[in-house]
Order: C-alpha cells, then sequence, then structure tokens
C-alpha cells in the first residue's frame, strides 16, 4: 500500500524547486518523508480533518494547505501554516514556496505548528516523535 503525497525538500535551506510532486510513498517510509521536508503540500478538494496535517506539524514540515472541510481548524493561516483557496493555480502554490524560502518565517510557522499540534494531540506527537528519532 502507498500513499500520495506532495512535499518540497530541503536544499540549501531555501526551496529551489518543486521536488517529489505526486510523490508515491511507501506507508512505512511516510514518516522520514514528511519528517525530511521543508513544507507538506495538501491540495485537498475536500476533507474533514487531516491526519498528513498532524503528522508533518508534528515533525516541522510547514503545512500549504488548501482551506476547506475541517483543514483550517487545523491550520491557521499565516500562523501554523499557510492555506489556499480551493482552485489556486499552480502559480498561487509557487508563490507561497517562494515567500516560504525565508528560513525564519518557516521556522516561526512551524515552531508554532508543533506547539499547537502538542497541545491537541499529546499521545500521536509523542509516538510521531519517537518513530522520527528512530528514523534519522
Amino acid at each position: 500500500m502507498s500513499v500520495e503525497v506532495l512535499n518540497v525538500t530541503k536544499k540549501f535551506g531555501q526551496f529551489t524547486a518543486l521536488d517529489g510532486v505526486n510523490l508515491k510513498v511507501e506507508s512505512g517510509e511516510l514518516v522520514a518523508t514528511v519528517s525530511s521536508s521543508a513544507a507538506t503540500l495538501l491540495p485537498y478538494t475536500r476533507a474533514s480533518q487531516s491526519a498528513a496535517v498532524v503528522l508533518a506539524q508534528a515533525v516541522g514540515s510547514v503545512v500549504v494547505a488548501t482551506s476547506v472541510g475541517g483543514i483550517p481548524e487545523q491550520v491557521e493561516n499565516r500562523v501554523t501554516g499557510r492555506l489556499l483557496p480551493l482552485g489556486a493555480g499552480v502559480e498561487c502554490w509557487r508563490d507561497v514556496l517562494i515567500e516560504l524560502s525565508d528560513p525564519e518565517e518557516r521556522a516561526q510557522l512551524a515552531a508554532a505548528a508543533r506547539s499547537s499540534v502538542e497541545r491537541a494531540h499529546v499521545e500521536f506527537t509523542a509516538g510521531v516523535l519517537k518513530i522520527v528519532g528512530a528514523v534519522r
């Protein structure tokens, strides 16, 4: 079983390209893949809430997602990640990634998201961080 994720890998501390777009990741590699990503792109067309959001926030990968369903309950735009409207074009996604090439902004969003997810999902976060520690 594989999971389809969109992610952006770190290159010299900046986003230089969209890497891994439509990357198929085996479920056993999902945590390692997301934890090594500077950002996790989640272009949902509909969603209630997302475990992928929680995973990315727990490991410090900035979430960039569409503002649908329950996602805005998990991601506060420009505070714990970035939200884009449903149907946003590739240019919008790239513009956000260009903005996130600032390491200070990325770090600030990631820290706020991790703090938020740690408060909301104590047991899940502890389990994920234990797994990440074992994979690194």
